[in-house]
């Protein structure tokens, strides 16, 4: 699996394979990444889009947003910014610009880029 993280962007995009061959894009909205020495934090979302081969899209864990609300897990104003970056990442998609593409070439073992 290859994590590419934007700087400020609230999801991170995970390419997936399966013995080497290309399975799916994850999306991963996750709050914006904070730099550490040799690592980064985040915290996870609880949302999640597969991106499929076809460009079919299927969202997965939306009852986790209640669940967080309800358990103060997550404020509101946090689920609504969630949700506006799942607006923006649909929007990259239907659009036909989704930015990670660029990393469509890439394979477990490449060097880093």
């Amino acid at each position: 699996m290859l994590q590419v993280h934007r700087e400020g962007d609230r999801y991170a995009i995970w390419r997936f394979f399966d013995d080497g061959a290309f399975r799916y894009w994850y999306v991963n909205f996750e709050a914006p990444f904070v730099r550490r020495d040799g690592a980064f934090d985040t915290d996870d979302h609880g949302l999640d889009l597969i991106i499929h081969p076809d460009g079919s899209t299927e969202w997965k864990d939306v009852e986790h947003l209640n669940r967080m609300r309800r358990t103060n897990r997550m404020t509101t104003d946090q689920i609504l910014d969630v949700l506006e970056a799942a607006e923006q990442v649909t929007e990259l998609i239907s659009g036909g610009d989704p930015w990670w593409l660029r990393w469509d070439g890439w394979h477990p073992g490449d060097p880093p880029r």
